[in-house]
């Protein structure tokens, strides 16, 4: 049995470590990149070394503590990571009133010049909801990043006029580079486009509904989540990451 569970790491490990190797040929470098390499490359070590890590454990109380301490840890990450990955779904799901004054799409990056997979499946949404509820405004949100060559705003606007969607109805908000920029200029310029109560759809990727929610709670702005499908390729990394990103909102950002 014990023999199983040794390869069964090592397998797992090595996964791990081509899901990294993979997911850094077609996305960005991030926590939610690296870190499937990190738990593969200890579980690795686990499988290899399991003999001698308990020999060590009879021998050194200290060594003991550490890792039964790194075995509890790990078991409390994928306890919550599951629950966590689960509820995010849920949350997805959920679909917003179709009456809404206006649809915040919040930004995911550029190829080139043109709007990302990621970013196009938000635009997409954006775009059905808009075609069915022809009264509200799109405010298409994303400053220039520093590998890009256009503001992220501008390719999104293109994107949904070449849809089909009038470029009057088409706000832009083109100075913010992460989710609480996003809301926050972008309340700056509904505020100053309605000048009275609105009601808020954003759209991003179903797994970001949730935190994205609590930032535009933040900010005042009453706003219902709108999820678009993600690649899913990525699928298990954006997780990841979104798990990392929401303990670091109640810690540090809230």
């Amino acid at each position: 049995m014990i023999i199983i569970i040794r390869f069964i790491a090592i397998f797992l490990g090595l996964i791990g470590i081509l899901n990294s190797k993979r997911t850094l040929k077609i996305s960005n470098g991030n926590l939610g990149t690296y870190l499937p390499s990190i738990i593969g490359i200890m579980l690795i070590i686990f499988g290899i070394f399991k003999p001698q890590i308990d020999k060590l454990c009879q021998l050194n109380i200290v060594f003991y503590i550490l890792i039964n301490s790194i075995y509890f840890i790990f078991s409390i990450f994928l306890i919550t990571f599951i629950l966590c990955t689960a509820f995010l779904h849920f949350k997805g799901e959920k679909k917003p009133p179709s009456n809404c004054d206006a649809v915040i799409v919040l930004g995911a990056g550029l190829n080139g010049y043109r709007v990302s997979k990621s970013l196009a499946y938000r635009l997409d949404k954006a775009f059905e909801y808009a075609t069915e509820n022809k009264n509200c405004v799109i405010v298409v949100s994303g400053g220039q990043g520093k590998d890009e060559y256009r503001t992220e705003s501008s390719a999104m606007k293109e994107y949904l006029i070449n849809m089909g969607i009038k470029k009057d109805r088409i706000l832009e908000e083109d100075k913010s580079t992460r989710t609480v920029e996003n809301f926050k200029f972008s309340k700056d310029i509904l505020d100053n486009y309605f000048k009275k109560h609105y009601s808020v759809v954003f759209v991003t990727n179903d797994f970001h509904i949730f935190r994205a929610g609590l930032i535009a709670k933040k900010f005042g702005i009453t706003a219902y989540g709108l999820g678009s499908k993600s690649y899913k390729k990525l699928l298990f990394n954006f997780y990841l990451r979104e798990y990392f990103s929401i303990i670091k909102f109640f810690i540090v950002d809230r």
